[in-house]
């Protein structure tokens, strides 16, 4: 079974994805305060399940 993540931030720009992604993006489901679990397609054309969790991060850059 192969593993995939992605992070991307609020505007959509990815900033991390897993090596087996490739240049594929993961489907997007709409954010919101729980975590979301849906269906999305998978490179090579398989089908996988997905989590989406929102965070809401009061610092930006490194903490000091």
């Amino acid at each position: 079974m192969a593993k995939h993540f992605e992070v991307k931030i609020g505007d959509g720009t990815v900033v991390a994805r897993s090596m087996t992604l490739g240049s594929t993006d993961l489907a997007a489901a709409q954010p919101g305060s729980k975590p979301v679990k849906y269906d999305c397609p998978l490179p090579r054309d398989e089908s996988g399940r997905a989590v989406l969790i929102s965070l809401e991060l009061s610092q930006k850059g490194p903490p000091e």
